[in-house]
């Protein structure tokens, strides 16, 4: 639930084990999991938008 609310480097600062020393094979795939899921979210919620203006725009033209 962090990916959606959250940047998903945010997400991954935040789960990190280690303060500095770069980026582990864990926190790589911690950050890429959370970039995917907050992608796919987002997507999902411009594509319902455009979904619904489009819907409203043809009802309102069709009054």
């Amino acid at each position: 639930m962090l990916s959606i609310k959250f940047d998903p480097f945010i997400v991954t600062a935040y789960l990190r084990q280690g303060a500095f020393g770069g980026m582990s094979p864990r926190d790589w795939r911690i950050f890429l999991l959370s970039w995917l899921i907050a992608n796919a979210w987002w997507s999902v919620v411009c594509f319902t938008g455009l979904s619904a203006v489009q819907w409203v725009w043809a009802w309102w033209k069709a009054i």
